[in-house]
Protein backbone atom coordinates (compact mmCIF):
# COMPACT_ATOMS: atom_id res chain seq x y z
CA UNK A 1 0.00 0.00 0.00
CA UNK A 2 2.67 2.12 0.80
CA UNK A 3 4.31 1.49 -3.04
CA UNK A 4 0.83 2.31 -4.09
CA UNK A 5 0.10 6.14 -2.67
CA UNK A 6 3.44 6.92 -3.71
CA UNK A 7 2.64 6.09 -7.23
CA UNK A 8 -1.09 7.35 -7.36
CA UNK A 9 0.41 10.96 -5.31
CA UNK A 10 2.69 11.10 -8.05
CA UNK A 11 0.68 10.23 -11.37
CA UNK A 12 -2.16 12.73 -10.03
CA UNK A 13 0.06 15.30 -9.73
CA UNK A 14 1.79 14.78 -13.17
CA UNK A 15 -1.83 14.48 -15.07
CA UNK A 16 -4.20 16.84 -12.60
CA UNK A 17 -3.41 19.74 -15.09
CA UNK A 18 -4.05 17.13 -18.03
CA UNK A 19 -7.28 15.91 -17.27
CA UNK A 20 -8.65 19.23 -15.45
CA UNK A 21 -8.31 20.69 -19.22
CA UNK A 22 -9.64 17.58 -20.91
CA UNK A 23 -12.69 17.73 -18.21
CA UNK A 24 -13.18 21.77 -19.21
CA UNK A 25 -13.45 21.09 -23.02
CA UNK A 26 -16.10 18.31 -22.48
CA UNK A 27 -13.41 15.69 -23.45
CA UNK A 28 -13.52 11.56 -21.77
CA UNK A 29 -11.00 11.17 -19.50
CA UNK A 30 -11.42 7.18 -19.05
CA UNK A 31 -9.09 6.13 -21.13
CA UNK A 32 -6.45 8.27 -19.72
CA UNK A 33 -7.84 6.83 -16.08
CA UNK A 34 -7.04 3.64 -17.36
CA UNK A 35 -3.72 4.25 -18.21
CA UNK A 36 -2.72 6.32 -15.20
CA UNK A 37 -3.61 2.80 -13.11
CA UNK A 38 -1.16 0.82 -15.35
CA UNK A 39 1.78 3.78 -15.06
CA UNK A 40 0.84 3.81 -11.30
CA UNK A 41 1.18 -0.35 -11.03
CA UNK A 42 4.28 -0.33 -13.12
CA UNK A 43 5.56 2.66 -10.55
CA UNK A 44 4.45 0.39 -7.59
CA UNK A 45 6.25 -2.42 -8.90
CA UNK A 46 9.51 -0.47 -9.32
CA UNK A 47 9.49 0.86 -6.26
CA UNK A 48 9.30 -2.77 -4.51
CA UNK A 49 11.77 -3.73 -6.39
CA UNK A 50 14.13 -0.93 -5.14
CA UNK A 51 13.56 -1.98 -1.72
CA UNK A 52 14.14 -5.61 -3.19
CA UNK A 53 10.66 -6.58 -2.27
CA UNK A 54 9.66 -9.87 -3.77
CA UNK A 55 6.58 -9.23 -5.38
CA UNK A 56 4.50 -12.76 -5.21
CA UNK A 57 2.05 -13.78 -8.03
CA UNK A 58 -0.79 -13.13 -5.34
CA UNK A 59 0.48 -9.53 -5.00
CA UNK A 60 0.64 -8.97 -8.52
CA UNK A 61 -3.06 -9.69 -8.89
CA UNK A 62 -3.79 -7.29 -6.81
CA UNK A 63 -2.15 -4.57 -7.53
CA UNK A 64 -5.43 -3.06 -9.78
CA UNK A 65 -7.55 -3.30 -6.42
CA UNK A 66 -4.43 -1.84 -3.95
CA UNK A 67 -3.74 1.35 -6.71
CA UNK A 68 -7.24 1.60 -6.78
CA UNK A 69 -7.72 2.19 -2.91
CA UNK A 70 -4.56 4.20 -2.68
CA UNK A 71 -6.54 6.33 -5.12
CA UNK A 72 -9.23 6.99 -3.04
CA UNK A 73 -7.02 7.48 0.36
CA UNK A 74 -5.88 10.15 -1.85
CA UNK A 75 -8.81 11.81 -3.11
CA UNK A 76 -10.24 11.74 0.28
CA UNK A 77 -7.38 13.60 2.07
CA UNK A 78 -8.40 16.39 0.04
Amino acid sequence: MRYAVIAVSSLERQYKGIKTKMKNEGKDVTEMNAEMKEAAIRLLENLAAIDEYSLTDQDKASLGDIVEAALEMFINKR
